[in-house]
């Protein structure tokens, strides 16, 4: 299956975000879950894992 040009572009925007988050902001990259069983937008068993205040510490 070929991706088309709209699904490269989001690729590439996907890529540049992470970057920002993992390199500038110093967030962990846990990789892409795409084929992951239950994946989801959300890991509501990695954020209860957080302390408080890990994920954004403007300090």
């Amino acid at each position: 299956m070929q991706t088309s040009v709209v699904g490269q572009i989001e690729k590439k925007t996907q890529k540049r975000l992470v970057r920002l988050f993992r390199d500038t902001l110093g967030y962990a990259y846990l990789g892409n879950w795409i084929d992951r069983e239950n994946n989801r937008n959300v890991e509501p068993d990695l954020l209860r894992s957080c302390p408080q205040g890990c994920i954004c510490n403007l300090n």
